[in-house]
């Protein structure tokens, strides 16, 4: 269903010329690039919950509530296919939902104690435990778990025989360290760390830089690694069964509101400086044909956030207003094509791609000025032309 008004309100056309920055490498001509809201898809159901995941396999939308503990899978059409709450008691026995996602059409959910659990038409079905006692001190924006060929692969959960502690310098240092992902095989429950950082990564420069949070994308053998506070993402390749790190894909963004490392003796005060500004953000990463998106924020400046009042509920939307998202293109090389494509004001993160090479991204009515009945999820291409 297409909300025209909203549609007019919200239609997206950004420009740019590749001849004024860094050339596609499949092609010398100059290339003009076009970001179009094209329709959008009017959800019948009245709360608020936002945009989460995609599966291909139903043409499905998996929406969910601030705390993950609500969810809604949706049609195409916008009906509401599995209206779900998560409850800590009876047979669902979710007592903190830390991340969820869509795996072959079921949701999966990860917990503090169980591992990841799956669902099916709302029902619990089984899941997949992490063979050791382990801590989750950070919500997953994206979950970032796979299953292929018999074996599950998903974010290096902390074990819970490793010490851990905010003002602990080897804490943060352990975390950089380690293997980000971790590859289970689902018959003998051995597990291997896998996509180690790469010597090169600033993360790797002996400083606090706080607690990463991996961002997780497959794109054939190739597996894409963001930590969420960095203008960059790592890539590794599958080559059987070992992901070995081919390149480091950069873009270098205009007023990017980043943090400071600190040096390990003043990790207890890397989190001090966070409460002075909005820190920048990367928080997805998505194929879209022969392209890669990156999905970010430039965060809000220490001097600008200075300006308002966190304690004041119209402050933080405006703090929200000012920080919207962007998309970088990059190719399929992984060479950057354009920085910062301008979503819609207004709308939430995660955004998805759907069957149709569409960019999905749900409205966050906090933030917008135009009024509509239900949830709105708005379709957009990016369009290629040659000049």
């Amino acid at each position: 269903m297409t909300t025209t008004k909203t549609l007019r309100s919200f239609v997206l056309m950004v420009f740019f010329c590749t001849s004024c920055g860094p050339k596609s490498p499949e092609s010398s001509k100059a290339v003009s690039l076009a970001l179009e809201v094209t329709d959008s898809i009017q959800v019948d159901y009245l709360g608020e919950m936002r945009l989460q995941d995609y599966d291909p396999g139903s043409d499905q939308y998996l929406l969910v509530s601030d705390l993950f503990q609500n969810y809604l899978e949706v049609g195409a059409d916008g009906k509401v296919i599995q209206d779900k709450t998560l409850a800590e008691d009876g047979l669902d026995n979710i007592s903190t939902a830390m991340g969820l996602s869509y795996l072959d059409g079921k949701v999966i959910v990860l917990t503090p104690d169980q591992g990841y659990v799956k669902f099916e038409d709302g029902n619990r079905m089984d899941n997949v435990k992490v063979p050791y006692p382990y801590s989750t001190f950070v919500f997953y924006p994206k979950l970032g778990f796979h299953e292929i060929d018999g074996k599950a692969i998903y974010p290096n959960l902390w074990p819970e025989s490793m010490q851990m502690g905010f003002d602990n310098p080897e804490f943060y240092l352990q975390l950089y360290r380690r293997p980000i992902m971790q590859i289970q095989d689902l018959t003998s429950k051995d597990t291997l760390g896998i996509m180690s950082l790469p010597p090169s990564s600033p993360l790797s420069d002996g400083r606090i830089h706080g607690i990463p949070i991996p961002i997780v994308t497959q794109r054939g053998k190739d597996w894409l690694l963001g930590m969420w506070l960095e203008p960059r993402f790592y890539v590794y390749r599958e080559e059987a069964g070992k992901f070995e790190y081919l390149k480091t894909a950069e873009f270098d963004v205009p007023n990017w509101a980043g943090y400071s490392p600190v040096e390990p003796a003043q990790a207890g005060t890397f989190f001090d400086q966070m409460q002075t500004f909005t820190a920048a953000t990367v928080e997805d990463l998505l194929v879209m044909g022969d392209y890669v998106l990156a999905v970010y924020r430039k965060g809000v400046s220490p001097e600008r956030y200075a300006a308002f009042d966190r304690k004041k509920e119209e402050d933080r939307i405006e703090i929200h207003k000012i920080n919207p998202y962007y998309v970088a293109v990059f190719s399929k090389d992984y060479e950057l094509i354009q920085a910062d494509l301008k979503l819609p004001a207004g709308v939430h993160g995660p955004t998805v791609v759907n069957n149709n090479g569409e960019l999905m991204a749900s409205k966050n009515p906090s933030l917008s000025e135009v009024e509509d009945e239900g949830l709105i999820l708005y379709k957009m291409k990016l369009v290629e032309k040659e000049e």
